[in-house]
């Protein structure tokens, strides 16, 4: 991803302020937009045609029939131009003139070149469905090579392109119009998504499609203004990263100390599941939690409400919060625990 100086055809003429010619900044709304316009003149006839596009590394993607005309002269090396606009706001100034949209949008020049290659043709069509529906293309079928001798695919190298951008609202209230008694700021835009509709001919026991349902819920978040969730990570806890506390703050006189690590707390510090090994346990709990510990190593006796309960390696252990009785282990034992706290404990 390169910056290179934009050319006089696709620098800003007005409204310098909103122009922008750093990659990052043209690869960003390339990405957020769905639909993009693409424009050639066809036999002394200018054409506009909507259509969907993706961005792969330094090159856009565009799509049509194998059987147009006009894209199979476009792909010839004909020059052309791809816009992509996307509407955030609606600008309500005190005067007329002033009032504005608040949008993204990427003008790209260039030549296309159609797309002959089999294997760059299945690769753009891929990045076609995760433009539209990210993990859509592992769960529906591929093209089949028919299909592919049907479309026509170009690519637009991204050489010559400027992006301009506008957010906020109105700015006429340092200038006369400020004086008016007229309401003035800015209507957010938003696009909604709604639920997923299953095809009334799906068969019995087809499940949902994830892709669609996390494609929604990402969408939705992003409306409503929140930081999509971020992707699950795995943790490798060595050794010397391992931060082992006492499993207790004040053991009883002659009750041996053990150790303790709490491996994860959530946010909101009601969850957290660690492990703890003890050289051996005798002692009143009462647990202020509910709590389900598998036991790794050792044997257990636990006396709760005149009843006893033994268990050993490989047993799992179920305890309510609000239990109370006596935790008896004659030797070494380990477990991994997981606890959740209905609310403070000082409360």
């Amino acid at each position: 991803m390169a910056n290179t100086p934009p050319t006089r055809r696709v620098q800003a003429i007005r409204e310098h302020g909103r122009a922008a010619y750093d990659r990052e900044s043209i690869d960003a709304i390339l990405d957020a937009g769905m639909v993009a316009h693409l424009g050639f003149v066809h036999d002394a006839q200018p054409f506009v045609i909507p259509t969907l596009h993706a961005r792969v590394g330094d090159v856009v993607y565009v799509h049509g029939s194998s059987a147009s005309r006009a894209l199979r002269q476009v792909g010839g090396g004909m020059p052309a131009c791809l816009t992509v606009t996307l509407l955030d706001g609606i600008v309500l100034s005190r005067s007329v003139f002033e009032h504005d949209v608040n949008y993204r949008s990427v003008v790209l020049l260039g030549q296309a070149e159609a797309v002959t290659d089999p294997r760059e043709k299945l690769d753009a069509l891929e990045a076609f469905m995760h433009q539209l529906i990210p993990g859509r293309w592992p769960e529906a079928r591929h093209p089949s090579q028919k299909e592919l001798n049907a479309t026509a695919i170009l690519r637009l190298p991204i050489n010559e392109a400027s992006a301009k951008a506008n957010a906020g609202g109105p700015v006429d209230a340092d200038t006369e119009d400020g004086l008016l008694d007229v309401w003035a700021g800015h209507i957010p835009v938003h696009l909604h998504y709604g639920d997923p509709i299953p095809d009334p001919a799906l068969r019995d026991g087809i499940p949902h499609s994830q892709a669609a349902l996390e494609f929604v819920r990402k969408r939705r978040g992003e409306a409503e203004g929140k930081a999509p969730a971020a992707s699950p990570e795995i943790r490798v806890i060595r050794p010397s990263e391992q931060t082992w506390g006492p499993a207790f703050p004040e053991p009883p006189e002659g009750d041996p100390q053990g150790e303790e690590l709490t491996a994860f707390s959530s946010a909101d510090g009601k969850l957290d599941f660690g492990l703890t090994r003890r050289p051996s346990l005798q002692r009143e709990i009462e647990w202020r939690h509910d709590e389900m510990a598998l036991l790794l190593e050792g044997e257990v006796e636990i006396t709760t409400g005149g009843t006893v309960l033994r268990a050993q390696a490989g047993d799992v252990i179920v305890t309510p919060r609000g239990t109370s009785g006596t935790w008896r282990a004659t030797g070494p034992y380990r477990k991994i625990w997981v606890t959740y706290q209905h609310q403070s404990t000082t409360e």
